[in-house]
């Protein structure tokens, strides 16, 4: 058993790079679907994201990879 609990935003963003992991390109539909994040939080996990330079965004087509 775990000593500590776990960090509900890190799971997020694992949820979120193993939904890219399947499906290289998606659209934020997509990975709402997959993973029950709401959109606005999974935004802003993908900005972060982007910011790391761990995934990027094609505005013109709505996807993330």
């Amino acid at each position: 058993m775990p000593s500590f609990a776990p960090i509900r935003s890190v799971e997020r963003a694992v949820d979120v790079l193993l939904a890219l992991n399947r499906s290289p390109v998606c659209s934020l539909d997509q990975l709402h679907r997959e993973t029950r994040i709401p959109k606005p939080t999974l935004v802003r996990l993908l900005e972060t994201l982007q910011h790391k330079d761990i995934v990027t965004h094609a505005p013109r087509y709505g996807t993330y990879c």
